[in-house]
């Protein structure tokens, strides 16, 4: 019995142990080498640990290799066309600094290959210009003057993409989306010729090139043409450069198309204008006599009547005239506004209108008129003129009431105000205007516009059919007026 006790004892107790040794390695944490048993673990501990202590992709791995990852799936996406004509023309742009003149000529090639109607790769003169900033000169001169006879004087029509790209960039249409600002651009336009000097300087460039002598030829005629913007104010020495060489190019190449152009549109314009400087004075009014200008004049006078408008109003009047004359070689047209204050005659031996004493009646017209310039000089102009003019007659107090005699001689009395007619008359003008120019003001150009303040007086003789309402009266008017001028001539 006692050794039965015994045994029982010792078999609890082992039990004991063993779970005692259990429970210690499960709840104790795992060291940095991981050296609890796996398989007293819970099936989802090892899960876990499986999966932190085996890691293909850390976190900080997936933040570097994303971008990498991106930029490398875009670049492998074609490439739009717009882009690769944006890269190409940078690349040209490196070309054109570097001097590489195989690598400008192959990317301009390849430009010129990718104008569409939504795309320019070359805008402006571009094209002409990398080509001459490359050295080749042939194919410069051929497309600037390709590329300049898009514009007046008489304009090609612009018939392809490549034609409309030129046309909106020198139209300043720069906001076309069709058009690239970019490096290139702001290049080519930095060094774009802009001085007699500079312009030279490349047809020296170009003739001592090894290119053929018909673009040899070609240079000093066209280079300036294609390169000044505006002839009004180009150096005398240039035109005559184009001019020369224009002439001798058209004559050693009738058949060219392009000579034809510059011959008929610049050398022989440039060779008038030429002749006719040679003619000038260095007196800037000199130069200016029977030509254009434009002005503006107030005078006032006295009027005188004749014929029945004597009987029916006193025969002297003041009148006020305003006038913008403008002057087109010697034919003058002159707009004009004229207003005349006539005084009242009680006179009933001539007159069916009994008006009040000191009465007015105001007369407008406004007309226009041509004359001509028969004598000018340095101070003293004459110019002869007719013209032709409405006129109208108002009362000019609505608080008095006029009459008139409606049948004699009942001397039935009527109210004159219902009778008046304003729009009532036709003048027919002739006369004269005398110039004496006071003060002129001259720049140092001999060619530029004089401003002037002047004398003016002016006679005209009205032949006048006045319709007056209550009565019809025919008759002429003599004004004669003075005043002053200002001019731009």
């Amino acid at each position: 019995m006692r050794q039965m006790i015994l045994l029982s004892l010792l078999l609890v107790t082992s039990l004991f142990s063993a779970n005692d040794s259990t429970i210690t390695a499960a709840t104790l944490p795992a060291d940095s080498t991981g050296s609890v048993a796996e398989a007293e673990l819970p099936v989802q501990d090892s899960v876990v640990k499986t999966t932190v202590q085996n890691p293909e992709v850390t976190s900080a791995d997936t933040v570097v290799a994303a971008p990498q990852n991106i930029e490398q799936a875009i670049l492998a996406e074609p490439m739009p066309a717009g882009e690769m004509v944006r890269r190409a023309r940078f690349y040209l742009l490196k070309a054109l600094i570097s001097h590489n003149k195989e690598q400008a000529v192959q990317t301009i090639e390849y430009l010129r290959s990718q104008y569409s109607s939504v795309l320019c790769p070359f805008s402006g003169m571009e094209e002409g210009l990398a080509y001459m900033h490359a050295a080749v000169y042939d194919s410069a001169l051929t497309a600037l003057v390709k590329e300049r006879r898009l514009f007046a004087p008489k304009a090609r029509k612009a018939v392809t993409y490549e034609d409309q790209c030129v046309v909106d960039a020198r139209s300043n249409n720069l906001r076309s989306s069709r058009l690239i600002q970019d490096e290139l651009f702001v290049y080519l336009a930095d060094n774009f010729p802009k001085t007699a000097s500079q312009i030279d300087s490349l047809v020296l460039e170009i003739q001592n090139s090894s290119v053929e002598n018909f673009y040899k030829d070609a240079a000093p005629a066209f280079v300036p043409v294609v390169f000044n913007a505006s002839w009004g104010r180009t150096e005398a020495s240039t035109i005559q450069k184009v001019s020369t060489a224009g002439s001798a190019f058209f004559a050693k190449y009738p058949a060219n198309e392009n000579g034809a152009w510059l011959e008929a549109n610049f050398v022989e314009p440039l060779q008038k204008r030429v002749s006719n400087e040679a003619k000038d004075s260095n007196d800037p009014i000199q130069n200016h006599l029977y030509t254009s200008g434009v002005g503006f004049e107030f005078l006032s006078g006295i009027g005188m009547f004749a014929g029945d408008l004597k009987d029916e109003f006193h025969h002297k009047y003041w009148s006020y005239y305003a006038a913008v004359p403008i002057q087109i070689s010697r034919f003058v047209f002159t707009p004009f506004l004229s207003f005349g204050t006539l005084e009242t005659r009680n006179n009933r031996q001539f007159s069916d209108v009994l008006w009040e004493e000191d009465s007015d009646l105001n007369v407008y017209s406004s007309g226009i008129s041509l004359g001509f310039v028969v004598f000018d000089s340095r101070y003293v102009k004459l110019e002869p003129f007719v013209g032709i003019a409405s006129a109208e007659s108002i009362l000019p107090d609505d608080n008095n009431d006029y009459y008139y005699y409606a049948d004699k001689p009942n001397n039935n009395y009527y109210r004159l105000r219902k009778y008046v007619k304003h729009e009532n008359s036709v003048e027919y003008l002739l006369g004269a205007t005398g110039e004496v120019r006071l003060l002129t003001i001259a720049s140092r150009n001999v060619h530029a516009p004089l401003n002037s303040i002047s004398l003016r007086v002016k006679y005209i003789a009205q032949f006048l059919d006045h319709d007056f309402g209550y009565k019809k009266i025919e008759g002429v008017s003599h004004k004669v007026l003075a005043g002053v001028g200002v001019f731009i001539w």
